[in-house]
């Protein structure tokens, strides 16, 4: 991202949950080209700072701020049938103590 542009997220806050969740992406933003980051991904960090117990505004301020290649660190809610894909491989590694890529 260069300076000035805007990445075409759109977060909003929860009393539920701490920090940032994305609302929704702004059709053609960069964002939304990437196919990274998804609606209702919660925003854990950007570039390595802490969004967790940041208010929106502050969030905001933040993502911002931010210049150059941009690394979210994100907490997705899974489907039930993709989580039981997810979690074979981990649960055979735990049983049979064998390294699993997951």
């Amino acid at each position: 991202k260069d300076s000035g542009d805007e990445l075409g997220i759109r977060i909003m806050s929860s009393q539920r949950e701490d920090g940032v969740k994305v609302l929704n992406l702004i059709e053609g933003s960069i964002a939304a080209r990437s196919d990274e980051i998804r609606q209702n991904d919660r925003l854990l960090s950007i570039n390595g700072v802490s969004l967790v117990n940041v208010s929106q505004h502050n969030a905001a301020d933040i993502i911002k701020r931010q210049a150059g290649p941009i690394k979210f660190l994100v907490q997705r809610s899974v489907s039930p049938a993709d989580a039981g894909k997810l979690l074979s491989p981990f649960l055979t590694s735990l049983v049979s103590y064998k390294p699993a890529l997951i």
